[in-house]
């Protein structure tokens, strides 16, 4: 069996983003190419589109889980008259659950977690063709570190990656993830409802065992059966007990483990010398910007977008999406970002600040058929209504797929969503995507009013206005005469530094009470 310079193709379909980042480490060590999907749906099209050599494939995932997947695929391959192999991933080890998998067409299961061993014998075993894995980089490994919380030794022969800023990078990924859903549990506990948080902790047992974190796994586990036996009290405390264990976790991060300013890509082609930054996800906040209403001005909705990134290479929220995009990042960052807000959103609503709420988004976001279950998921365990949320696209670059994109604002402006786009500056992209995307609102920056206003119905935009009438937004308002053009313009909304700057949440609220 030889090598050859085409790597072998492997399709991953799981939802997690921490067990994606996992796999992607394992299977970029062992020299394979590594697509992601989010979901069975998502890996279903690329099965149609690409050519892969193996399948791995959750077996609980959101909308079609892996054993509908195989099934469809198995159902597609009697009339291509061909088969891949399909392996199961799975945290349970019942031989009844063992047996699902392979009754739906599944060729063998992988337990969850997943070691590094277990993995490479796997792919030995299905497939006809060697590779010649990644020599990993020797680190010097920090002892200090207690192996009951974080056990790096074993997340090092995990993963086969020896190289520590990768390493914390994949467990600031699980703690960004495990944080947003143990927000979620408090808030169905609130309710009185137990099965939801059995769902999350089913999910989080594996990626904490994943990274190493043995006590959280541990403690994870108890929750999940004390909230499958509906027991609300001890649910609570215990809930209460790996929220301590995620802060000594996060604690352990920033004391004992080395940061680097090297890329948190895991592709077997990044180097030691490169300078990328990397994107530090537990670290990132989210700021709000209040917009008001006209003439009334009375708030009318908050725009919440990604900071907190200390870095001068980060200079702009674009910078930050286009890093994230080049480091595989995109639905880590979105998923952040929708969730942190929406978190906030429903204190506000409960100390009676009813706004909406703008989450700022690059267009090619759009381009994941997954976006819209992630939202609907977020939003049904909070108790939000999809009403309540406008997606501000930024006109920042083409959209690889026009068709996926216009499928998913279908599907979210059916359950109530709203969509607005803002403009990077007056360009063809702009006039490309106001026509072709249907959004409600065009949301323009203070030198773009400024030009209209000077061109007496001349410019090219004008024209594009007045036959698709979007409500129009001024954003980056920050002095009088700015202000006035935006009443020449008839904008119905403004927002910037003249209104009220970028803050957190508590300096909002503190806002809204003076408004």
């Amino acid at each position: 069996m030889q090598n050859t310079s085409a790597k072998t193709r492997i399709l991953v379909a799981e939802d997690n983003p921490a067990n994606q980042a996992v796999l992607r480490m394992q299977l970029a060590v062992l020299n394979y190419e590594v697509d992601i999907a989010d979901d069975g749906n998502s890996a279903l099209e690329k099965w149609r589109l690409g050519q892969y050599a193996l399948i791995l494939a959750d077996k609980h995932m959101p909308g079609m889980d892996g054993l509908e997947l195989t099934k469809s695929i198995r159902a597609l391959e009697r009339e291509r008259q061909s088969h891949i192999p399909i392996i199961a991933i799975t945290a349970v080890q019942y031989a009844d659950e063992l047996n699902t998998c392979l009754a739906a067409g599944m060729d063998d299961v992988l337990i969850k977690p997943i070691e590094m061993s277990a993995l490479r014998s796997m792919l030995k075993r299905w497939l006809t063709s060697e590779t010649k894995e990644i020599e990993p980089v020797q680190t010097q490994t920090n002892t200090r570190l207690n192996s009951d919380l974080l056990d790096i030794e074993y997340l090092k022969a995990s993963v086969g990656i020896l190289d520590e800023t990768r390493l914390t990078a994949l467990i600031e990924l699980f703690v960004t993830t495990a944080e947003r859903d143990i927000a979620s549990c408090y808030l169905a506990l609130e309710q009185h409802h137990t099965q939801p948080v059995a769902l999350y902790m089913h999910k989080l047992k594996s990626s904490a065992r994943a990274v190493g974190a043995k006590r959280f796994a541990t403690v994870a586990q108890t929750l999940e059966l004390q909230a499958k036996l509906n027991h609300l009290a001890p649910s609570l405390q215990l809930l209460q007990e790996l929220t301590a264990i995620l802060t000594e976790i996060k604690n352990a991060l920033s004391n004992n483990l080395a940061f680097q300013p090297e890329i948190t890509s895991v592709t077997p082609s990044d180097t030691p010398t490169q300078t990328t930054p990397a994107i530090k996800l537990a670290q990132l906040m989210v700021c709000y910007e209040p917009a008001i209403e006209l003439p009334s001005r009375h708030p009318h909705s908050i725009t919440a977008k990604l900071t907190g990134f200390e870095q001068p290479e980060l200079t702009t929220y674009c910078e930050l999406i286009q890093l994230a995009s080049h480091q595989g990042l995109s639905s880590a960052i979105f998923e952040i970002l929708l969730t942190k807000a929406l978190l906030e959103t429903v204190k506000w609503s409960r100390q009676g600040y009813r706004l909406n709420l703008e989450l700022l988004i690059s267009a090619n976001w759009l381009n994941n058929r997954t976006l819209p279950d992630t939202i609907f998921a977020t939003l049904q365990a909070l108790g939000v209504s999809a009403k309540q949320l406008v997606f501000v696209v930024l006109a920042d670059e083409p959209v690889v797929d026009f068709a996926i994109a216009l499928e998913v604002i279908n599907r979210l402006q059916l359950k109530g969503a709203g969509f607005a786009l803002q403009d990077m500056g007056i360009t063809e992209l702009t006039l490309c995507y106001l026509q072709r995307m249907p959004v409600q609102y065009l949301k323009l920056k203070s030198d773009s009013i400024a030009m209209l206003t000077q061109h007496d119905n001349t410019h090219a935009l004008l024209d594009v206005l007045n036959r698709l009438n979007p409500v129009l937004s001024a954003v980056a308002i920050s002095n009088q005469q700015q202000f006035m053009d935006c009443l020449k313009l008839n904008c119905q909304f403004v927002q910037g530094t003249f209104i009220a700057p970028s803050m957190d949440s508590p300096q909002l609220l503190a806002w809204l009470a003076q408004h």
